[in-house]
């Protein structure tokens, strides 16, 4: 009954540790694809900054 006890708190105790791990790669996931598109974003206001002072310096 001990070891029944044992394997089933292992068990749970792997599961939990599976889900985690799986929450933390999600969560890379986002933030590399936040980077991703912040940085997109970033080069895009760089553009329309410099297509601005075309048409101001012109």
């Amino acid at each position: 009954m001990i070891r029944l006890a044992t394997v089933v708190i292992v068990l749970s105790a792997a599961s939990i540790f599976s889900a985690l791990c799986i929450s933390v790669s999600i969560l890379v996931g986002i933030n590399e694809f936040h980077t991703e598109i912040q940085h997109d974003l970033d080069g895009f206001k760089f553009h329309l900054n410099q297509l601005n002072n075309e048409f101001t310096f012109g």
